[in-house]
């Protein structure tokens, strides 16, 4: 018997290594990818992705166009939506200039949008948002309103006036009409030292978009995409002390845009997409909280030195060493 035990503990534990290794998204996502995207998984489909110049954005632009759909791209940099457009497909992409701050405008804009697809949007991406690298106590209470006016009350904003066209349009049908995907964070799902204003604006999109799941099935499905370290500019604009972050912590940007269209396409509700060790502290923290947030007491403040010293937040190393 003794012998049995050892041997299943050490299978589970290479199991476990290799899963550690290996894996970069919830274990449904991950079996999901068996089943594949066909290329014309989005043939058809009028798309509106806010927040689309650079990182995960624009990549979803090319992982959309090039499986049929057209798409209408926004955000306030044009020049570099131009870019993106050239890059991904210029004939199926439409660049709508858009400061998602300027609530007054978003219905203006949708109006373009329609007009631009010869048709409501079907599935609208809300992507914006500004991260953060800042302590509690050195993050003035004006950052933590600038970060959920951004992050939460404008692109709940949009979420309203869209879906109400949506279904002032479709007539009051029982089918699904259309399909809204919001990019949160694994900061959504656990607190996130140096980011405790930006954790808080994803935990509120969670609250909010959930609600909005139940209420309007079965009309408009909601994914809530959860993605952790992703190669993107997000720490050069966030608030507060530059960080040194190295893109070899983080995972590429196209496998995270894929993953997400995946999800897309099959009409998931929520999905994690991220490396070990954060997927793992992201399950920790699900299924086992006493322990997850008794190792969250442990590297919080490694993180917080490590932020006060200009190290990578997101370098294992970081939490291994006093």
């Amino acid at each position: 018997m003794l012998n049995r035990n050892v041997i299943v503990t050490g299978v589970i534990a290479i199991l476990f290594s290799i899963w550690f290794k290996i894996c970069d998204c919830d274990l449904g996502l991950a079996l999901l990818q068996l089943r594949g995207l066909p290329d014309d998984a989005f043939s058809g489909k009028r798309v509106w992705i806010i927040g689309a110049s650079s990182g995960i954005g624009a990549s979803l632009v090319c992982e959309y166009t090039e499986r049929g759909a057209s798409v209408v791209i926004s955000s306030r940099r044009v020049s570099l939506l131009q870019a993106v457009a050239e890059k991904c497909n210029a004939g199926k992409t439409f660049v709508l200039p858009l400061d998602v701050l300027d609530i007054n405008t978003h219905e203006n804009a949708l109006n373009a949008a329609t007009k631009a697809l010869s048709g409501i949007p079907e599935i609208l991406i809300l992507n914006s948002g500004r991260s953060q690298r800042q302590t509690i106590l050195d993050a003035p209470l004006e950052t933590s309103r600038e970060i959920l006016e951004l992050n939460f009350f404008a692109l709940i904003s949009i979420a309203r006036i869209w879906s109400k066209q949506l279904l002032s349009m479709t007539h009051g049908t029982t089918k699904q009409d259309g399909q809204l995907i919001i990019t949160s964070s694994l900061s959504g799902k656990i607190g996130t030292p140096a980011g405790s204003s930006y954790s808080a604006s994803k935990f509120a999109l969670h609250g909010f978009f959930d609600s909005f799941r139940m209420e309007m099935y079965p009309r408009i499905n909601v994914l809530i995409a959860c993605p952790g370290p992703v190669v993107s500019e997000i720490a050069k604009f966030a608030h507060g002390k530059a960080a040194t972050e190295f893109d070899s912590n983080k995972m590429p940007t196209k496998r995270c845009s894929y993953l997400m269209t995946l999800a897309s396409f099959y009409n998931y509700d929520e999905v994690w997409i991220s490396r070990n060790p954060e997927l793992f502290f992201t399950y920790l923290l699900q299924y086992v909280p006493r322990l997850g947030h008794a190792l969250g007491r442990r590297l919080g403040p490694k993180r917080v030195k490590a932020l006060q010293q200009g190290r990578d937040l997101f370098d294992s190393s970081t939490y291994l060493f006093k």
